[in-house]
Order: C-alpha cells, then structure tokens, then sequence
C-alpha cells in the first residue's frame, strides 16, 4: 500500500478531529507530495504437527532420539512470524537518491514463572537500513542491518521466513555495504559487491561481546552475473518477492573472534567461508505468465567458524582437553527445484546438507567441548553434531490476489558425534496473506 507523507499526517489529524463526531469528516489531501511511503507485510499463521517434539515452532535441528524430548508428538499454532516493513523514499537531489526500510517480525518470547504455558509475541529487528545510489541506480551504498553478502542465496521454505532449512547459511548483520552494477547487454548485468560487517558469530547462544573484543570486522565480497534472456524464477512467491533472473555467482567472508577457553583466557580464531549460488529458469516466467514455469536454485558451500551464519550445524570453534583451540570446518549445500502447475498452483522441493571435521575428533576418541555455536558448554565430552540432512515439499496454492496457502511435509535428520541419531517429520499447514 503506498501514501504520501502528507496523507498519512492530514489522515491521522482528521482522525483525532473526528473522535465523537457523529458525522464522517472528509478531508483532501494535496497529491503533490515528492516523498514516497509503503507500509508492506503479510500475516503468516502456521499450524505445524511433529514426529517429535522439536521445543518450538521454529526450531534448527531435532533432538537425540534416545532423548526424553522426541518421546511426545507435538501440535502447534503460531502467527509469530507475520511480519511489517515501513519504506521511506526521500526526494532525488541533483543526481542521487535516498531512501530506507525497516522491517519486524514476531518470535515467541519466554515466559517464566508457573504460567510458562502461555505464548509470547516477541518483536524482532530483522532489517534495518537507509541507501544511497548514484550513477542512475548503478551505484548504492547501503548502512545498517541487512543480509550478508556470503551465500546469499536461499531455499524457498517456511521456517522462520528467510530460512532455516539445513545446508544453508544466512544473516542479518549491521554493516557498510557498496554495490555496482555494469550492464553487459540490454537483459544482463554483472554484480560486484563489498561489505564491512560486525564482528559477529552470535546468532546462536554465544556472547556476541566475545567476537567483538577481536577488535576486527568481518569483510564480504561477491561477484556475479545475471540475465533474464530465460526469463525469470520464483523466489519466495508466498511472500510476494519479485522473480529473480538467472544468475551465477561467487561470494564469501572473512574475519577473526577472540573465543574464550576452558583456562579463562582468548584465542584468536580466524573465520572465512566461500559460497557459489546458481539460479537456472528452465521454463522462465515472462509477463507473469507463470503456468509450466519451472526452475532450479543451488548453492554450495565450504568454510570454517561458521555458526554464525547457521552453518556448520551451529559450531563454531571447538577445545580439547589438552588446550587445543581450533575452528569446526563444515561444507554444505541444498538444491531446489520448483514447477507451477498452474498460474495459482506450483510444487515446491528442496534437499540440502549441512557436514563438518568434528568426527575426525570422536573416531580418534578424543574428549572436545563446543565453545562457539549452538551446542557450546563447560564440559568436555558434549556430543555436538556432525551431520544434518533436510528434505522439504511443498505445495502452493493462492486462491485470490496476495493470499497464499501451502501444504508443507519436511523431514530432517542429524547425526551426532555421540552416536545416536535425530530425527523429526513435520507436517505444516501455513497460510499467508501480503498487504
């Protein structure tokens, strides 16, 4: 939905004026206003059933299943994750141009005490930044939290919007980020990106004050090419993102965290990773003319200390008994194949694998603790996981303009380094609706 400035302001005026009124008050609003304003979103409700109890609707990876958790099923209902954005454009000066967006969703807080039962709505920052492009748009340079350039590709999937399917990585991260776009022929461009981001690996359970005490950013980069002689792919429809073109391309981190050990004292422990995503239309959409569209997304990754960016399956460093301090090295990738039925009806399948080195660590029977990542503790031994293997279908149906329903089966399954495995199939009923 897009207003003017002035509207929104004389809008909200005429409402207080009107309170007790027993006639409606109308009001013109000048159109001439140069600023431009959308408030966008959609309203998400999932309805998920568990194989096991996974202890959230949005969860990573399955428990152990000699654990007392996966012995009960679960059912649950959540509209955490609607969501809103709030977009500003500021009228052009000379030859560039501004604007910013900000944007929030809703996690299940935690609610202590007896009545732990209850469900929370927690608001949650995920973007938050303001642009600046020149060069008629070729050239943007971007401040504040957005999506890492690392392996910014993503599968198509429910969980927590933008996306915990296994196999992948992603983050939010506040940062400096400059991008140039070089046209190569009327449908075609090539991309080349820069970023200097937050010391940051935390989106787990680690202090992030930790990383930051390196005293070093994190430095992205990408580089790619993009055409849409093939038409386009869907990416996110149930979200109403646009198509993307085809595209190719390469990008990847590096950086360095200060990461306490078991003696008190900080290692430093340097971080990197290298990602090449791949998007191919076979039967691109062109015009909106979406029936018999279908297309193949993929990525491939490799890299170490990548819990930050869900990698790794959440570990980042790991510590011996003997002192030793080491990053986990992990590689990943998933594949995502989708075709459209029908224009209002498409199919949706996703296969992705998450692995890392620790169980050169257990094969040779030595004792090691997590100390950066999802599973990081105080005692050595902790089994830690070592692979993770998600598949997830998905059928699509929008009924009517803006509102999408979908049918959801996916299955995961974790092997941890102390032997026994985890497994869960979900059945997930979601629907949205974009405003």
């Amino acid at each position: 939905m897009k207003y003017s400035l002035q509207s929104i302001v004389l809008g909200s005026i005429a409402m207080i004026a009107s309170i007790g009124a027993a006639d409606a008050v109308e009001i013109q609003v000048p159109t001439d206003s140069k600023w431009e304003v959308i408030v966008r979103g959609f309203v998400a409700t999932d309805f998920d059933w568990d194989q096991h109890d996974l202890g959230g609707a949005e969860p990573f990876l399955p428990a152990p299943n000699d654990s007392a958790q996966v012995q009960n099923r679960a059912l649950r209902f959540s509209a955490s994750q609607s969501q809103f954005g709030f977009y500003v454009q500021a009228p052009p000066h000379d030859t560039f141009s501004t604007d910013a967006y900000l944007e929030m969703d809703f996690l299940k807080g935690v609610v202590d005490g007896p009545q732990d039962h209850i469900v929370s709505a927690t608001p949650r920052l995920r973007l938050a930044y303001a642009q600046v492009h020149w060069n008629n748009g070729l050239d943007t340079l971007t401040v504040g939290q957005t999506y890492i350039l690392f392996g910014d590709l993503y599968p198509d999937q429910t969980f927590d919007n933008l996306s915990l399917a296994l196999g992948t990585v992603l983050g939010r991260e506040p940062q400096i980020q400059y991008v140039h776009l070089s046209p190569v022929s009327s449908g075609s461009q090539m991309i080349y990106a820069v970023s200097i981001n937050a010391p940051n690996s935390g989106l787990f359970n680690e202090d992030t004050n930790t990383a930051e005490t390196s005293g070093v950013p994190f430095v992205h980069a990408k580089i790619g090419f993009q055409s849409d002689t093939l038409g386009k792919a869907d990416y996110y429809g149930f979200e109403n993102h646009a198509p993307i073109p085809a595209e190719i391309s390469l990008s990847g981190f590096i950086g360095r965290e200060k990461i306490p050990d078991a003696a008190g004292t900080s290692r430093d422990v340097d971080a990197w990773g290298a990602a090449l995503n791949g998007v191919l239309p076979i039967v691109g959409i062109r015009d909106d003319h979406r029936a018999g569209a279908a297309s193949i997304d993929a990525q491939v990754w490799i890299g170490q200390q990548m819990d930050g960016y869900f990698g790794g399956n959440g570990q980042g460093v790991y510590e011996t008994q003997s002192g030793h301090v080491a990053a986990v090295r992990a590689h990943g990738y998933f594949v995502e194949a989708k075709y459209f039925l029908a224009h209002d009806l498409n199919l949706n399948a996703i296969y992705s694998t998450d692995n890392n080195d620790l169980n050169h660590l257990t094969s040779a029977g030595i004792p090691f603790r997590i100390d950066s990542g999802l599973y990081s503790g105080t005692a050595f031994g902790a089994p830690g996981i070592n692979k993770a293997r998600n598949i997830d279908v998905a059928l699509w149906y929008n009924p009517f303009d803006r509102a999408f329903v979908g049918a959801v089966w996916d299955e995961r399954k974790t092997i941890y380094n102390s032997g026994p495995e985890g497994t869960n199939n979900r059945v997930n009923l979601s629907m949205f609706y974009n405003f």
